[in-house]
């Protein structure tokens, strides 16, 4: 069995772990915003139409889980 001080620190490295993968997904995020801008006026065929179909919920995901679901968990997980 872990003492408490192994536990502790097992979620201390959790905390930092999670901490950079929200950075990490805000970054690319990003990015992938950036990215799309730049080609969403240049593709418009029948390709383009599913793409956007899907990169929309994906994109709309992403953000929720960036801006709220994600800080509120690393919120929570740092009370504890």
């Amino acid at each position: 069995m872990d003492s408490l001080d192994d536990v502790r620190d097992s979620m201390q490295t959790f905390v930092h772990a999670f901490r950079e993968f929200n950075q990490d997904l805000e970054s690319s995020l990003a990015m992938l915003r950036v990215r799309h801008d730049a080609i969403s006026g240049l593709w418009t065929d029948e390709a383009a139409r599913r793409y956007q179909q899907e990169f929309g919920p994906f994109e709309e995901t992403l953000r929720r889980y960036s801006t709220h679901e994600g800080p509120r968990l690393q919120q929570y997980i740092e009370e504890k």
